[in-house]
């Protein structure tokens, strides 16, 4: 375990996320949180927790994060979509339904991407490649992208580092 981690409450019980979701024990509120990690604590809970919920590996959330918005909660695209998750503005209202979340907040819109990959995870049966190519475009039109590829090898090198 790298000793620059640091932890929140259960020290001695390390982070195990890589390749693996739901690793709290059921119940638990303790998050384990890292100073490398470019998310406040609190955004550090949300992502874990949707995760968790949605069956989501953080370090894809990871990647995806820092593909569409670099961490930046403040991020606006050329197309209008906005936040660390970088949400269609067209779409939000679908988005705050299912999440009962505001999408324009930091927190929401990470509950709101997070549901939403994981939506489109179900809809594609399983596959993060195809769910990741219709995040991006909308839909998946049976071609992969290089932001597919963006996005898993950024999560790839986050779980690299989650889980030495």
């Amino acid at each position: 375990m790298n000793l620059a981690v640091v932890c929140y409450n259960w020290i001695s019980n390390p982070p195990r996320w890589c390749g693996r979701t739901g690793t709290r024990p059921s119940g638990s509120r303790r998050s384990y949180f890292r100073a490398d990690v470019p998310l406040s604590y609190e955004l550090q809970d949300v992502l874990q927790t949707e995760c968790e919920r949605y069956g989501i590996e953080y370090a894809l959330a990871l990647g995806l994060i820092e593909t569409e918005s670099s961490f930046n909660p403040e991020a606006v695209s050329k197309s209008g979509c906005i936040g660390l998750m970088q949400l269609n503005p067209d779409y939000a209202w679908w988005f705050e339904e299912q999440t009962g979340s505001d999408y324009k907040t930091p927190c929401g819109n990470v509950k709101c991407g997070i549901w939403y990959l994981n939506y489109l995870t179900k809809k594609y049966d399983g596959s993060v490649e195809k769910a990741l190519v219709a995040y991006n475009q909308g839909s998946y039109q049976g071609v992969m992208t290089n932001y597919a590829e963006n996005v898993l090898s950024a999560a790839k090198k986050w779980g690299e580092s989650l889980c030495p």
